[in-house]
Parts: C-alpha cells; sequence; structure tokens
C-alpha cells in the first residue's frame, strides 16, 4: 500500500474498528488502508473534486475494499451526516482551511469525535484557531516526510476555550510531551522560521505588535529548546 509516513501516522492513532471520515481524501490510499488492516470497519472518502475520487473508488476496487466505502464529493464535511463517523481525517490540507470547514460544521464540537489533522501550512494559526475554539490537543507528532518535517495532530472538544501564549501557537505542549528525537528538530526549525521573519521585518514598515508577538514567540522557544536538552 503505497501510503507517506504523514499517513501511516495519521492511521496509527485511528482507535480499531472506527467509523472513519476522510476529508479530502486524494487517491483514497489512506482509507483503504485502513479497511484493510482492520482499522476501520467503514470509510467515507470525501473529496472537493470530481476527478481524485474517480481515481479513489478505482483503487478500492484493486484493493476490494468499495464495499465498506462511500465516495462523498463534496466542499469540506457539508456532505458528511454527523451520525455516520467517530472519527474525522483532515490530511494534505493548509490549516487556514482545517479552521474554516471546522467553523463551518458547528456539529464538530461534541466529544464523540477524534479529529486526526496534519496540516501542510498554517500550523500555528490552527493551534490557536483550536485553543480559542474549544478544541484540545490531545497529541501531537512531529513526523519526517520526504525531507520536511509536519505535524500529526490527535484533537478532541472539551468546550474548554483557551488563550496560547505566542510561543505555544508554535510548538504545544502535546508536542512537547512525545518522545521522539523530532521535537527538537521541530523546534529548532521553528526558531530559525521565527528568526527569519523577524529579519524581514526590519526592512518593512514598523509593525510594533506584529513584532513583539514574534520577539516572545522566538524567546519562548529558546526557553523550549532549552528544556528539550
Amino acid at each position: 500500500m503505497p501510503l507517506s509516513a504523514r499517513l501511516r501516522c495519521v492511521a496509527d492513532l485511528i482507535n480499531e474498528g472506527s467509523r472513519v471520515a476522510d476529508i479530502g481524501c486524494d487517491h483514497g490510499f489512506l482509507g483503504i488502508y485502513l479497511l484493510s488492516c482492520g482499522k476501520a470497519s467503514h470509510v467515507i472518502a470525501s473529496d472537493l473534486r470530481e476527478k481524485p475520487l474517480a481515481t479513489a473508488k478505482r483503487n478500492a476496487e484493486r484493493f476490494g475494499t468499495s464495499d465498506r466505502m462511500e465516495f462523498v464529493c463534496a466542499d469540506g464535511l457539508k456532505g458528511i451526516d454527523p451520525n455516520s463517523a467517530d472519527t474525522i481525517v483532515f490530511a494534505g490540507m493548509g490549516g487556514d482551511v482545517i479552521c474554516m470547514i471546522l467553523d463551518a460544521a458547528p456539529w464538530v464540537r461534541s466529544r464523540k469525535y477524534s479529529l486526526l489533522l496534519q496540516p501542510q501550512s498554517g500550523v500555528h494559526d490552527l493551534r490557536a484557531y483550536l485553543a480559542n475554539t474549544g478544541f484540545q490537543i490531545e497529541r501531537e507528532i512531529p513526523i519526517e516526510d520526504h525531507g520536511f518535517l509536519y505535524s500529526v495532530m490527535q484533537v478532541r472538544f472539551d468546550g474548554v476555550q483557551r488563550e496560547l501564549s505566542p510561543g505555544e501557537c508554535y510548538l504545544s505542549a502535546a508536542m512537547l510531551r512525545e518522545p521522539s528525537p523530532l521535537v527538537r528538530d521541530y523546534c529548532r526549525r521553528m526558531i530559525n522560521s521565527i528568526t527569519k521573519t523577524l529579519c524581514s521585518l526590519e526592512n518593512t514598515a514598523p509593525l510594533p505588535e506584529k513584532q513583539a508577538f514574534f520577539e516572545e514567540a522566538l524567546e519562548q522557544l529558546k526557553s523550549m529548546e532549552e528544556q528539550l536538552k
């Protein structure tokens, strides 16, 4: 099964026998893998575009899982029955898109759903949104795939609204608890990224509030890096 390291990490966090909705399923390999190994009892493969959904259908037929899969062409969670899944996956899309999809489906704000998020960008904004909206990051795992470091989050709604510090927007408490040596690499990459951002701000019009945010984030991340040592 041609499953990337990112998607395999997502799969490892799913409980056996789950009913899974894979939002933005693309080629459908995650759902096929979950059904093939018994991790899922049923999978809804959803995508905004008809072409990848047709590819997912062909792949499901090829691997013999089409009888346990539904294929839905829809925008985000609009085509998903709230009672049809207990685990919802968002893998390979931007953090801003994930925020918009979650915001448009208030029914996911329930303890009964486990959300598996693998954002490609805007991760710090996604963490802030989750905290402000009452979602708790139960686990966050750094994973390396083709030379890039990604984050895989296991999230559940608990109704407690939190305000993250600038540093926590870039490196969550959940990731700090992970035993993976990649946590230090992830922290270092965030430090490098924010350092570059601060350098670029020096050449633009003064933005004191924005600069103060990044400076505080950088200071906190350096402190986290020392703790990891």
